[in-house]
């Protein structure tokens, strides 16, 4: 296992409890310690002390570049790309016009079915002692008694005989 410690600008030179193998210049003017700990065994405990003083609590790295580790690029794992869906939003805007179209056909022909099937119907028959009442034989709307032609669609009016 390889540790690196970068000691703080102002700490005077610390004590490890693990000695370093390599100790160089870091970035920005800290100084990189580097400790390795070889023989160790799974589940085994490992220690590792490291003391120093420091006469100030500022930070001593405002902060860092970040710098990604590669480039991503079609392979990387969660890269998507608009090539690869546009086509399926595509087919989805297609398929739901195609289901909105006919839904809308549909209705359409209901709706001229039951507008034919009430221009079919017949006047109803007055019984006695009701008031006359005439409809139109073209558009199926009441007439007012008296009137010859209907005031909706202007088909004349056809009477029942009376005995």
């Amino acid at each position: 296992m390889e540790i690196d410690f970068l000691r703080p600008l102002g700490a005077g030179s610390p004590t490890i409890s693990l000695p370093p193998v390599d100790t160089t210049p870091g970035q920005d003017g800290l100084t990189n310690y580097r400790m390795e700990a070889a023989d160790l065994k799974v589940g085994m405990p490992f220690a590792l002390t490291i003391d120093y003083q420091r006469q100030t609590d500022a930070l001593s790295i405002s902060s860092l570049p970040v710098q990604a580790a590669s480039t991503p690029g079609p392979d990387t794992p969660g890269h998507v790309s608009m090539t690869g869906i546009l086509p399926w939003v595509l087919v989805g805007i297609g398929l739901l016009l195609i289901g909105a179209g006919i839904v809308g056909f549909v209705t359409w022909q209901r709706g001229s079915q039951m507008t034919k099937a009430i221009k079919r119907q017949k006047p109803r028959q007055q019984k006695e002692g009701e008031d006359e009442f005439i409809y139109c034989s073209q558009c199926g709307k009441r007439a007012q008694p008296g009137d010859v032609f209907c005031r909706t669609c202007g088909t004349r009016l056809k009477r029942a005989a009376t005995d």
